[in-house]
């Protein structure tokens, strides 16, 4: 498993010419990946790599000794003590020439040694943007689109709900984020109005999405007990004391200079609203929480931190039903070990709740969509390092919005703000589905480009999306555990060939994704090329527009069950325009890793081979004959040009 999926992209990455990798913070049967030797020497061992090794930031290395003896070329970055330079000192000089070498090679190899970098440059100009636009564009997948709902050709009206503003998801959270400028941001709202044209926008906030709250008032706390105003806290410190304060609301911050000093372990109070209806909560943490409202656990959840640097925040969300003057028990217990403690960025233990008491958004929603011939409704979900999501549905009151807004208009599209697999409980009663992820700046310009037909959605599916949660690797638990030990042969490997998925199917399989035309495609002819195969495809154009047939080829071993991806063509056709394009396919299309040769070798026998649209699509059939790492025959089992 390890060497037949989990190493091949960092293999491919290398092959390439990366001449840098950087260990995580994860342990592979038990060892730190930057300390473990066997990992490390694998590349230069096994696939002859030069390059060097930097471990990622602060907590990546944990014995700078074991790390520099086990082949780590540079020291733990800002890591604890401040001791890699006394270690690379006092190191063998052996050791330390061939990191010396290593780093220097690199520099060579890469062109930096005789090219320096030269001072960053905001990317500002025009063909930066329009690059940024059509990769956008070219990343959005369109899941559904039932009866040519897309694009929005036909239309007069169009109401545009949701977090539309600042308030969208432009980027993944972490030190990864990209830094937003405002003057440079194009929100959905401004994107889509500007291109609409003739067609009026009705804008409609409908629900505030995944984002934290307004805190939680003090005048909505009372005392455990009913005495008076406050929330009731157990506070502990490193010694073990602990010991009972009392403080307004719940919006606290452990001073990052001194951490375990004082802590709040548990909060107690009784919260009483004066609207009675469903409310949604928030609680950002820097930590571990959880919550409990009325002796029912609501929220459950840990983020290394509230917000990783840049991006988005982070909150856990909950939607509860409380009556007006009547108080009810809130327990939040807590636990700040998770929380990452960086006091030079401002980073530390944090709790804040948050809450959202009953309006009319959702009504004000519903009914500008009652008065446009369409609907669009953007929905989000916040994700990015420092935290992992804790579950595939839409946080909040974001799935009763689109039911309500898609029982007042036919012709609703769900446009997914969100960082991957999202639950769709609404799926058949919502006409189209766009999936965006996070666009970066011009996400309101490539929306408004998609939503109109100025341009197709290019994207195809780099993911499943299950019918639950528990049908992907991993996915066997809830929030409320925290595995130590993940066993990845167990898992069947990634996505589309998980236990769970071949056993229950999924509702859009890796690879999916719609244009705006309907295309076919055929095997036209199959040739020998070399120790592999050449295949012709034809594909045709049934529509009126330009469009793209992704043509995807997935191998079947003889003794297995899983498909996997092994080859693509990407074929662009004008209106009604019939073309052709070729693919090869190697043996290695049907190699797996081989111990005792100590590399992947194709496996001799006669393998299924699948020119479809997706992995879970059926399509055109081939039986590969390989023996001694050669194809040595084939048989087309049938044509089925098949509509997409």
């Amino acid at each position: 498993m390890l060497q037949d999926l989990y190493l091949r992209p960092f293999r491919d990455a290398l092959d390439a010419g990366a001449w840098s990798m950087m260990g995580s913070y994860n342990r592979l049967n038990g060892e730190y990946a930057c300390e473990s030797d066997y990992l490390l020497n694998l590349p230069r061992r096994e696939w002859g790599w030069r390059g060097f090794y930097c471990p990622d930031f602060l907590f990546a290395v944990r014995d700078d000794a074991k790390a520099l003896a086990a082949g780590l070329d540079l020291g733990a970055l800002g890591g604890p003590g401040g001791r890699t330079a006394q270690l690379v000192a006092s190191a063998p000089p052996g050791v330390v020439r061939t990191a010396v070498a290593n780093l220097v090679r690199a520099l060579i190899g890469s062109g930096l040694a005789d090219h320096p970098m030269g001072d960053p440059v905001m990317p500002s100009t025009a063909e930066h943007r329009a690059l940024a636009e059509r990769t956008a564009i070219s990343s959005f997948v369109l899941l559904r689109n039932q009866d040519a709902a897309l694009p929005l050709v036909d239309v007069s009206s169009l109401a545009l709900i949701g977090p539309t503003g600042p308030d969208a998801g432009f980027v993944v959270g972490g030190s990864a984020a990209v830094s937003l400028l405002a003057e440079r941001l194009i929100t959905p709202a401004d994107g889509v109005v500007a291109r609409s044209g003739q067609v009026r926008v009705e804008l409609a906030q409908g629900s505030y999405g995944d984002r934290p709250l307004p805190s939680v008032p003090s005048a909505a706390f009372r005392l455990p007990d009913g005495s008076g105003p406050g929330v009731e806290v157990e506070f502990s410190d490193a010694t073990g004391n602990t010991w009972l304060e009392t403080l307004a609301t719940i919006d606290f911050a452990v001073d990052p200079s001194a951490p375990t000093a004082r802590w709040p372990r548990r909060w107690r109070t009784r919260l009483v609203s004066g609207v009675t209806g469903s409310h949604r909560l928030s609680l950002l943490v820097g930590g571990r929480a959880t919550v409990h409202l009325a002796g029912q656990r609501i929220m459950v959840g840990s983020r290394e931190a509230e917000q990783f640097l840049h991006g988005p925040r982070y909150p856990l969300q909950a939607v509860v039903d409380l009556t007006a003057g009547e108080p009810v028990q809130l327990e939040i217990d807590y636990e700040p070990g998770p929380a990452i403690t960086i006091p030079p960025m401002g980073l530390g233990p944090t709790l804040r709740l948050g809450w959202q008491p009953p309006d009319d958004l959702i009504a004000q929603a519903v009914a500008a969509a009652a008065r446009c011939d369409a609907a669009v409704v953007v929905v989000t979900m916040a994700s990015g390092e420092g935290m992992d999501r804790d579950g595939l549905a839409l946080p909040g009151d974001q799935d009763e919005l689109v039911r309500q807004v898609a029982a007042v208009n036919p012709r609703t599209v769900v446009v997914l703000n969100t960082p991957g697999a999202t639950l769709l409980p609404w799926l058949d009663e919502v006409a189209a589905v766009l999936a965006v992820w996070y666009p970066g700046e011009r996400f309101g310009s490539a929306l408004g480009a998609v939503l109109f037909g100025e341009a197709e959605p290019g994207g195809r599916l780099p993911l499943t999306f299950p019918h639950r949660r528990e049908h992907l690797p991993g996915g066997d638990h809830g929030p409320d555990e925290v595995p130590m030990v993940i066993d990845y042969d167990g898992d069947g490997g990634i996505g589309y060939r998980s236990p769970g998925v071949l056993e229950h199917g999924c509702v859009f399989g890796f690879g999916h994704g719609l244009g705006y035309c309907r295309t076919s495609c055929e095997v036209t002819a199959v040739d020998r090329d070399g120790a592999g195969l050449a295949l012709q495809l034809t594909v045709a154009n049934h529509g009126e527009r330009e469009t793209v047939h992704v043509a995807q080829l997935y191998a079947q071993l003889h003794s297995g069950t899983e498909r996997e991806l092994v080859g693509l063509a990407r074929i662009p056709l004008a209106p009604a325009e019939r073309a052709t394009g070729e693919v090869l396919i190697g043996p290695e299309a049907f190699a797996r890793w081989d111990a005792r040769v100590g590399r992947r070798t194709p496996v001799s026998g006669r393998h299924l081979l699948t020119v479809t649209t997706s992995a879970t699509a059926s399509g055109t059939d081939l039986i590969v004959s390989v023996e001694d790492g050669r194809v040595t025959g084939w048989e087309l089992l049938g044509l089925d040009p098949r509509a997409e």
